[in-house]
């Protein structure tokens, strides 16, 4: 065999190692595993399976319940009552929906009515939900509706860009008239920016600190350092006196 053509089976011979080479390479490399937050792994420092650690969904294990400060139903006119729920959020998280279920009962404690709704929740936010004008028809409540919430909320953690607005509620006043109650305020943004969607709900309390009336307004946006008065009434002032209110003024951080 001349010197030739043993250079040349040499040649196919190199050739071929070389792609056999590439394809187990590139078999390898196809098939390596690369950790991420999809990979159905708990790896890469998760606090659970790809959730936590370097992963945006937040753990079951990271999060505490919504918490129920207090629950109650005020008679409004005729058939027509409002509902307050004062919640709190101990997470540092957010929550664009949680959806809320309420029962009401009478004094023999039969479901008069449930009401369904939604509400977007603040990282550490106490809030104050306020149902308007659900009719009992001529059956009258009596003790704490309950509330519940869904299971498996989307939980969603702050990405630090987010901007906080700063809102400021002045010159509260509480009016009691014959026959009911006005509170009127001032709502300022001390924020650099324009504000917008802002919920103003309020709750007076009694001599006692108890919750007597709730009510709520929405202000469609405010620029940075403008005001907006809210005026708040109720036709029926009730059978414990309002003697003073909370205002909570917020706007969604989720949008």
């Amino acid at each position: 065999m001349s010197a030739w053509s043993t250079r040349r089976q040499l040649s196919f011979i190199l050739v071929f190692i070389l792609i056999l080479i590439l394809i187990i390479v590139g078999l390898i490399a196809a098939n390596r595993h690369v950790d991420s937050c999809t990979d159905s792994i708990q790896n890469q420092g998760e606090l659970d399976v790809d959730c936590g650690g370097p992963c945006s969904k937040v753990c079951a294990l990271e999060v505490s319940e919504v918490k129920v400060i207090w629950a109650r139903v005020f008679h409004t006119r005729d058939t027509l009552y409002d509902v307050g729920i004062y919640i709190e959020n101990p997470n540092p998280f957010t929550l664009t929906s949680l959806p809320y279920h309420v029962r009401i009962f009478d004094k023999d404690l039969v479901p008069i009515k449930d009401v369904d709704g939604a509400t977007y929740v603040n990282a550490h936010e106490r809030l104050l939900i306020v149902i308007t004008n659900v009719n009992l028809g001529f059956r009258t409540p009596q003790g704490q509706p309950t509330v519940t919430f869904d299971n498996g909320l989307l939980w969603q953690r702050l990405t630090g860009t987010e901007r906080i607005p700063v809102l400021t509620v002045l010159n509260k006043r509480l009016v009691t008239s014959t026959p009911g109650v006005t509170l009127t305020a001032t709502i300022r943004n001390d924020s650099l920016f324009e504000v917008s969607d802002i919920e103003a709900d309020a709750v007076a309390y009694d001599a006692s600190g108890t919750a007597v009336l709730v009510s709520r307004s929405k202000l469609p946006s405010l620029i940075s350092g403008a005001t907006n008065d809210v005026v708040l009434t109720w036709p029926k002032a009730p059978a414990s006196p309002a003697v003073s209110a909370d205002i909570f003024v917020r706007t969604d951080l989720t949008k």
